[in-house]
């Protein structure tokens, strides 16, 4: 499942309780240029935060774990 949410951390929150609900063993991705939603995203239990700018292969690495 990919879902793309901008701009605020209410809407990374509000997603992250919806995937939750539907599957909780969902896995889940953020990846973001901004370094404020790492602390929030680490209460999410995701499993991979990236920061922006993202190449192609360090993508694919993470994906492939």
């Amino acid at each position: 499942m990919l879902i793309i949410v901008k701009n605020t951390l209410v809407e990374i929150n509000i997603a992250w309780k919806k995937i939750k609900k539907r599957n909780k063993d969902t896995i889940i991705f953020i990846i973001t240029s901004f370094s404020e939603y790492l602390d929030e995203a680490m209460r999410f239990h995701v499993f991979r935060y990236l920061s922006k700018p993202i190449d192609k292969q360090r993508l694919y690495r993470n994906l492939k774990d």
